[in-house]
């Protein structure tokens, strides 16, 4: 009787460690998820508010800020992308870091090629030099919602696969 008390309590310990351990693993998972989503945010709201002041610039033809406007936005994600990178997230979150981290630096990515729009201020600008960088903006907004898309479809796995709610 004693020796049965004995392996029911030791099954008890060992059902709680593994509870503890499992409540771990999924919390751990839900924490990487968090920072991962908070960072991207953060640097989408950079990125966000740059856009807003870059397009009352535009309309307002003070073409000498939109530099400032978007070097500090670059300067902003750059901190983002500094924190992903020193980010120390197990295996199983690799994937959705390395996405997240191609996210932010498609955004900075974005930002550059909006840095073009200072030129407009040359009066000597040609309509094909106008056009070439509404063409090159054009294709790094399309390759930024792209490589978003692969991001939402990282963290739906991701959360997924951890039992995680979104």
């Amino acid at each position: 009787m004693k020796q049965a008390s004995n392996i029911c309590r030791m099954m008890g310990i060992l059902l709680c460690l593994l509870l503890s351990v499992t409540g771990c693993i999924q919390h751990t998972a839900k924490e990487n998820n968090d920072i991962l989503v908070l960072l991207k945010e953060q640097a989408d709201e950079d990125f966000a508010s740059m856009n807003r002041l870059l397009n009352i610039a535009i309309e307002e033809k003070e073409y000498s800020v939109i530099n400032y406007l978007t070097t500090t936005a670059i300067d902003s994600i750059e901190v983002r992308v500094g924190k992903l990178q020193q980010l120390n997230v197990p295996p199983f979150t690799q994937k959705f870091k390395e996405a997240t981290l191609h996210y932010a630096q498609s955004l900075i990515d974005v930002s550059k090629a909006y840095k073009s729009y200072s030129l407009l201020s040359d009066s000597l600008m040609t309509v094909q030099q106008l056009d070439s960088i509404r063409e090159m903006i054009r294709k790094t907004e399309c390759t930024m919602d792209s490589i978003q898309t692969v991001l939402i479809g990282v963290q739906r796995d991701f959360a997924r696969e951890k039992n995680i709610q979104l």
